[in-house]
């Protein structure tokens, strides 16, 4: 089909391609109509291959037929039937969101599984439009005995709004089209065993195919999946149906009879109709602890997709896919990696089909795939990506002609640089985003950790070869094990000595022994005016107290160590347990001294670091590991900081301090929310008065935390509620032994 994109079609102008499949295409179209009326629609034409064949045009011609008989809440309406130059297309509701499919693979991406609550309410939503389209009747009164046929994760559609619809009556067969072809199938791995018999089929054929829905939205997993079709169907036909909560702990014994009485693969065992599966799921609900509505599902696709809104001149239209995709397709993007890479002219149709059938057969990218064959470069890729992702190429010789400032180096160390396989080049917008250069800019778990690194709200990014990238890693950073040259003299970076303590009676002796050695130094009682005088002029040598108010030494050692990595820090602590002085030589700091200390024994270990770092200043940051990283909370939310550990699946402790006062500790296991705790609170309580926000610092250490698991309420459920809290549109449930669930087994 020719590029369509802003030229009328009937009475419609076609906006843009958004969804693309084997047999038809949808467009976002908009048709004008009287004083300025305007109204989008998403337009399904067959494609012009399978313009001629009279079988899918009458599907299609069906579908829209049907389809317009049924006008609910839950069903996408068809607005208009047409034929145009011989193209045949229906113009449907145009539904701002993703299908099921794709908010299924998202999560599993996350390593998530849907909330229990938000999954029923899907359910519920689901069932709702089937009852209704089961009960239709003609005109004379008399049931239709509508049978969808191909209830399936792609043809179910969740909005932005947290609407859910029900689409694709393209194989559901009513008496009154008694000529469509018996044998019509839904999509493999969701058909009924009466289908799969090719067997007359009633409206307990759709109970089945919610069932196998259902199960898969409570477990995460595909239930009769196979690449073989004829394996799909023996496993519809044979294979085990374990109990939802063997798989998933937090599913109610009473939703597992309900999801295997719809899987039952003799029909007469079935849930008898879906009014009585309605009935049924909302029993489960009103026993359920939390509910879910359109607000939270709305909240969840935020989440989960960001805030996307409708659509807008010039901006990328979101995605919603009626019909499977040929090549698997970025989010927002209309051109899957294949066909971008096809249209480029860097590798052949033939290839991109034999790293399908790879893919099918074994996982994996396509892009990743052709890569590995040889049938593309690493240039070729890159540039496939940048042209898919609308962001700018850079050769290897551009990225290497623009070496960014050493001060930006300084703040993202080079074993994350490597780790990532990310390197900043630029700042814009007065500090709060960066130019970094990628190789994947779809890998949202690493661009959202590389915003906490560099401690910025906005990414701008640019693509480039893997290859590219580490050759910049390697020319920009020193090498780990390099050593500067000696020096005759301090760097000077500013005042020699820093003291931060709130303990004047303790420090006066201190500070009056430099004084007398004519040593110059500034002192400070708070760690916000420690943090003004680290970022105004960096110290040589800094004594820090850990517990500092409004900051703690450690936060300011690790923010002193990112603008002077030369710098010696020594921190003080009263009663230091071994924790403790592990935790201080991990971020960098080179002593933890014992409170109350002598004030001479403290002045010559700071005149012997002053020698030491005039003598030879050895390059701590090529040295520097990639064990923690601190920044600020004005312009990132503690919510994004333990969203990008989520995303990233990373292990940490985070640590966060407010102006206002508020302090804590947030443990996180490979991406999930193990425990939290403040001075007077643990668990939910903890966790959702940190997420209050405010001004301040963070520090992530990537270890394992050493608080106690007080949180066992899934990651989605936690998350959805805190930025409800930030919105002001709720208020932290108390934590009481009704409300927390069960801890997961060990």
């Amino acid at each position: 089909m020719a590029d369509l994109r802003g030229q009328q079609f009937g009475p419609y102008v076609v906006i843009e391609r958004i969804a693309r499949g084997g047999m038809a295409d949808i467009f976002l179209a908009k048709r004008h109509g009287h004083a300025g009326f305007e109204k989008l629609v998403a337009l399904k034409k067959i494609r012009p291959r399978y313009a001629e064949k009279k079988v899918l045009r009458r599907l299609l011609i069906h579908e829209a037929k049907l389809a317009a008989k049924l006008v609910h809440l839950n069903v996408v309406q068809v607005h208009d039937l047409g034929e145009i130059d011989g193209v045949v297309f229906i113009a449907m509701e145009y539904v701002r969101g993703r299908d099921l499919s794709a908010v299924l693979s998202h999560a599993a991406a996350r390593r998530e599984v849907l909330p229990v609550d938000i999954t029923l309410f899907i359910a519920t939503q689901l069932v709702a439009g089937l009852t209704y389209a089961h009960a239709m009747c003609d005109d004379e009164g008399e049931n239709l005995g509508i049978v969808h046929r191909d209830v399936s994760p792609h043809n179910v559609l969740i909005s932005y709004e947290g609407e859910v619809k029900l689409t694709d009556f393209g194989i559901a067969r009513a008496r009154i089209e008694g000529a469509l072809k018996q044998n019509l199938r839904g999509k493999f791995g969701y058909m009924s065993p009466e289908q799969v018999h090719e067997i007359e089929v009633d409206q307990r054929a759709d109970i089945f195919s919610v069932g196998v829905v259902l199960w898969e939205m409570l477990t995460g997993r595909r239930l009769f999946h196979s690449t073989d079709s004829d394996e799909a169907m023996r496993r519809i036909l044979h294979a085990e149906i374990p109990p939802p909560s063997t798989i998933n702990p937090l599913v109610p014994r009473e939703l597992d009879v309900v999801v295997l009485r719809c899987l039952a693969r003799d029909r007469e065992d079935r849930v008898r109709s879906m009014r009585s599966l309605s009935r049924k799921l909302f029993r489960v609900i009103e026993a359920f602890s939390r509910r879910a509505q359109t607000r939270e599902l709305a909240v969840y696709m935020r989440r989960q997709f960001g805030r996307i809104g409708g659509y807008q001149p010039g901006l990328p239209t979101p995605v919603h896919a009626f019909v499977p995709t040929r090549y698997a397709t970025a989010p927002n993007t209309e051109n899957a990696i294949g066909q971008t890479l096809i249209n480029l002219g860097v590798t052949t149709d033939a290839d991109v089909e034999l790293a399908l059938a790879e893919q099918r057969a074994g996982g994996g990218r396509v892009g990743e795939l052709l890569l590995s064959a040889g049938a593309i470069s690493e240039d070729d890729l890159a540039l496939g990506l940048a042209r898919q992702s609308q962001s700018k190429w850079l050769s290897e010789a551009e990225l290497l002609g623009a070496p960014p400032e050493k001060e930006l180096l300084d703040r993202f160390p080079r074993a994350g640089a490597e780790d990532l396989l990310m390197i900043p080049i630029g700042v814009g917008d007065e500090g709060r985003s960066v130019d970094l250069v990628v190789s994947d800019p779809f890998d949202h778990a690493r661009l959202q950790e590389a915003k906490v690194v560099l401690g910025v709200t906005q990414i701008v990014a640019h693509v480039a070869a893997r290859s590219a990238i580490r050759a910049a890693i390697d020319a920009w950073y020193p090498e780990a094990s390099a050593v500067a040259e000696p020096t005759s003299s301090p760097l000077p970076i500013g005042p020699p000595v820093l003291i931060a303590d709130a303990d004047l009676a303790l420090i006066t002796p201190l500070i009056e022994q430099l004084r007398a050695e004519d040593q110059e130094f500034v002192a400070a009682t708070t760690g916000r005016d420690a943090h003004a005088l680290i970022g105004a002029r960096p110290p040589i040598v800094a004594l820090l107290d850990v517990a500092m108010p409004d900051m703690d030494g450690l936060n300011l050692c690790l923010e002193l160590l990112r603008r002077a990595p030369d710098a010696i820090v020594f921190l003080t602590a009263s009663n230091p347990t071994d924790e403790q002085r592990t935790k201080a030589l991990a971020i960098g700091a080179a002593d933890l001294i014992e409170k109350p200390f002598s004030a001479s024994v403290v002045s010559s270990k700071i005149r012997r670091a002053l020698k030491r770092h005039a003598r030879a200043v050895p390059n701590r940051s090529a040295a520097l590991r990639f064990e923690g990283v601190s920044g600020s909370l004005r312009e990132m939310s503690a919510l994004d900081v333990v969203q990008s550990l989520e995303v990233g699946l990373k292990t940490a402790h985070v640590v966060l301090q407010y102006d206002d006062g508020r302090r804590g500790e947030i443990g996180v296991t490979e991406g999930r929310v193990h425990g939290a705790a403040t001075p007077t609170s643990r668990g939910e309580i903890a966790f959702f008065e940190l997420m209050a926000p405010g001004a301040g610092m963070f520090r992530i250490e990537y270890r394992p935390t050493s608080l106690d698991a007080t949180i066992h309420t899934p990651n989605t459920a936690l998350m959805v509620q805190a930025l409800e809290l930030l919105e002001g549109s709720a208020e932290p449930r108390p934590q009481t032994d009704d409300l927390v669930l069960s801890p997961p087994p060990e």
